[in-house]
């Protein structure tokens, strides 16, 4: 049995995730990522109180593959970055629809953006709960993650903006638990304007199992932030 153990570069912290009953390793170029024996004990520095816990690292519940892809895009470097997934509830209560179930039920997944070629590129692996017919993710949980993953880029990319338009192209069936390569990017600004496209792929690349094109209007009252 292992734990992974995060050391946090941006907070300076340690924490512990979660228990691997097999050994799968992940590295990650934002926290630096090790492996322990769980009967090893450590302690961390992470106040009791704090709530910032990242949803897109790598746990026992992702598959091999998802692991690999991670690891993959996390080595990217150069001007990509992944993005944190905040996990806390609002103080009304409210939470991300991503974020509302388990996520091994729902999303695992991991974004990483590049400001400067105004893109995405993301590892997602669809849960139990994104279901529609049997044994296969049903075509509103795909074209959730497009619309996030497209949103995510224009944000990211510096364009605060909310979605107008969302066209899916629905290719082939995803099967549940599968884990995916998704894709966006930029097309162009017009205006207020931010077209986007995006894909969900195999992890190779060499499939696509749906594509969108979006429009995201930047709503003047945020222009003016």
């Amino acid at each position: 049995m292992y734990n992974i153990v995060i050391r946090n570069c941006l907070f300076g912290k340690f924490l512990c995730v979660k228990a691997l009953s097999n050994c799968v390793k992940f590295s990650c170029a934002g926290p630096l990522v090790r492996l322990v024996p769980s009967s090893c004990s450590f302690k961390t520095n992470m106040d009791t109180g704090d709530k910032m816990e990242d949803g897109a690292l790598p746990n026992d519940k992702w598959s091999k593959e998802s692991v690999e892809l991670f690891n993959q895009l996390n080595e990217m470097g150069g001007e990509w970055k992944k993005t944190r997934r905040d996990m806390r509830a609002g103080a009304d209560g409210s939470r991300m629809f991503t974020n509302s179930a388990e996520l091994e039920k729902l999303f695992q997944y991991a974004f990483f953006h590049n400001a400067k070629l105004q893109c995405i590129k993301a590892v997602v692996q669809f849960g139990l709960y994104t279901r529609g017919p049997v044994g296969l993710v049903h075509g509103g949980a795909i074209a959730t993650i497009l619309d996030v993953a497209m949103g995510n880029c224009a944000i990211y990319s510096g364009y605060r903006s909310i979605t107008a338009n969302l066209n899916v192209y629905y290719k082939r069936p995803i099967p549940l638990n599968t884990t995916t390569l998704v894709e966006a990017k930029i097309d162009k600004i017009e205006g207020r304007k931010v077209f986007v496209s995006g894909a969900i792929k195999t992890v190779d690349g060499c499939a696509i199992y749906s594509t969108a094109t979006s429009i995201f209007i930047m709503p003047l009252i945020l222009n003016t932030v």
